[in-house]
């Protein structure tokens, strides 16, 4: 919970209940749209939400060090990763076969997300400079 009036972050109360809403976290990251669909469609629909997925864009109006821009980074980033890995699912066995299973792909070239789409507004200097530091470390490490 934060407190509003000064910004510090404190416990929530055992007694409390909170919606846990959508979440990418744990197994229903692999089991949710990537495993959804076998038929004919499936790689369309799966390129159609890599696009929408691309196109998304993402602003933090009070980021402070960018703890929400890095973590939706990361998981969207993972999502992605997914995506590609089921959409070029048939490629990626082909390429095994060929070379005895040591095969990869360029996921540089593939990936449509990067931090461009992640914005934050943030009044200190400072913080806003650690923010786009870590958001370039999630990108490049």
């Amino acid at each position: 919970r934060v407190d509003g009036v000064n910004g510090r972050f404190g416990a929530f109360d055992r007694n409390e209940r909170v919606s846990p809403g959508p979440s990418l976290s744990g197994s229903r990251r692999d089991t949710g749209l990537v495993g959804a669909r076998r038929d004919t469609g499936r790689r369309a629909a799966l390129m159609a939400f890599h696009d929408r997925l691309a196109a998304l864009r993402f602003l933090d109006p009070a980021c402070g060090c960018g703890n929400f821009l890095i973590i939706a980074y990361r998981e969207l980033r993972t999502l992605e990763m997914a995506l590609l890995r089921e959409i070029h699912a048939g490629i990626i066995d082909r390429m095994d076969r060929l070379t005895g299973g040591s095969a990869e792909l360029n996921v540089a070239t593939l990936s449509k997300l990067n931090v461009d789409h992640f914005y934050g507004i943030e009044i200190e200097e400072f913080p806003a400079r650690i923010a786009e530091v870590a958001l370039w470390m999630m990108d490049h490490i």
